[in-house]
């Protein structure tokens, strides 16, 4: 038989004292960058890095969670720069094309090669995306993220880095940034120091490479002549 009695505060005969740990979920990621950039192995490559951070829905960071990044290769840049004084595409440049690769399985297909030059543009390994450390956001919430690619490539690629966070449900556990390839601003084969290009890192200033490794024309396809014989009257 159940006792419904009340009995005095503090001293229920079958009280215990338990602590409860009260756990947050992750709740969203981002990723963001600086103005910055910086050579890579022997003077051949640039180095952008980014930083990824997680928060929970209090907007503290989250430790131990795994970041995923991909990268993808939007599109290629035509044309070519002329200088000296400002820096900058000649008025017949800047022909943004497509990524030939359409379903991106890294396979030369008969309708992507729209150039007309035998390979896929831009090439896969153009850009290459790293985990700088852990891929496991530390006790501030923040996982560092790199992509290292050739100077004879700079300011010619647009790229996407897409990151996700595990155990992050909802739209917010995926974030993304679309960017251009930059140069530095340091000094050319036809510019002294004094001259540096400005404004910095942000893709305006010369490149290393003055023509880009999708060729210089105004059109991302090729124009196709065709030439037709006159029909012979005789019979």
């Amino acid at each position: 038989m159940l006792d419904y009695n009340d009995f005095a505060v503090g001293t229920c005969p079958n009280a215990t004292t338990k602590t409860l740990t009260v756990t947050s979920e992750a709740l969203a990621v981002s990723i963001g960058f600086d103005a910055t950039i910086a050579d890579g192995s022997g003077g051949l490559t640039f180095v952008k890095k980014f930083v990824v951070t997680v928060a929970d829905a209090a907007g503290q960071a989250k430790a131990d969670i795994l970041i995923t990044p991909s990268l993808d290769l939007v599109d290629y840049i035509k044309g070519m720069y002329t200088g000296p004084g400002a820096w900058a595409l000649t008025p017949t440049s800047g022909q943004m094309c497509a990524n030939e690769d359409i379903n991106r399985n890294g396979v030369l297909e008969t309708t992507e090669d729209f150039n007309n030059n035998g390979q896929l543009d831009p090439r896969k390994s153009d850009v290459l995306i790293s985990v700088v450390g852990s891929n496991r956001t530390n006790s501030s919430g923040i996982v560092v993220l790199q992509i290292e690619y050739p100077k004879s490539v700079a300011t010619w690629v647009d790229y996407k880095i897409l990151v996700t966070a595990s155990g992050v449900s909802g739209t917010e556990g995926r974030a993304s940034v679309t960017k251009r390839l930059t140069a530095d601003a340091g000094p050319s084969p036809r510019r002294p120091r004094r001259h540096s290009c400005q404004p910095l890192c942000t893709g305006t200033g010369a490149p290393v490479s003055y023509t880009p490794p999708g060729g210089t024309r105004s059109r991302c396809v090729p124009i196709r002549i065709e030439w037709h014989l006159p029909t012979d009257p005789r019979p």
